[in-house]
């Protein structure tokens, strides 16, 4: 497994050197960036799986915050399967075909939920908390049936079998499909 990477962009050095040794303790890569301009470049390098940006900071680096988000770092995308979240859009990659798949809202919060994990169980709980919001009245039942309509979804677009059922635990994305 990859290790994942984490881009932390905050001016403050003494800051940004103890966040780089918790995240490097948690398993991460840090990527270390003092500006907007810095992040910019390093984003286009590196695709960190994380960015972690202080918007308190003054100036050039908070201004530059927003171009960061939306232009420089690309939408999620794992194996076959890329979702550009600012346009709604899904889109499937394969045999050298580009499909685009519609999902409704909620499917695509599933969609990036299992993505942002990949390879890794995610428990049914986690995934009720994370789409629905915590506290909500939503049973395990509704995330099953929503899963099942998106694989339905995805292996119609070319994607293959990429989301994976975990018994007992809940489900997994295997990019490899």
């Amino acid at each position: 497994m990859s290790v994942r990477t984490v881009l932390v962009v905050v001016e403050d050095v003494v800051e940004r050197e103890l966040l780089a040794a918790h995240f490097r303790f948690a398993g991460f890569l840090p990527v270390l960036a003092a500006s907007a301009q810095e992040a910019r470049r390093l984003a286009g390098e590196v695709r960190p799986d994380v960015v972690l940006i202080d918007l308190d900071a003054p100036g050039e680096l908070s201004d530059g915050i927003t171009h960061l988000l939306t232009h420089d770092i690309r939408r999620l995308r794992r194996g076959p399967i890329e979702i550009d979240v600012e346009r709604h859009l899904v889109t499937v990659h394969q045999g050298g075909r580009t499909t685009p798949v519609e999902l409704a809202p909620v499917e695509l919060k599933l969609l990036q939920c299992l993505m942002a994990r990949p390879e890794h169980a995610i428990e049914r709980q986690q995934i009720l908390d994370t789409v629905w919001g915590e506290g909500s009245d939503v049973d395990a039942r509704t995330v099953d049936q929503n899963i099942k309509r998106l694989r339905r979804c995805l292996e119609d677009a070319g994607a293959g079998d990429v989301i994976r059922t975990v018994r007992g635990i809940g489900y997994r994305f295997s990019s490899s499909g």
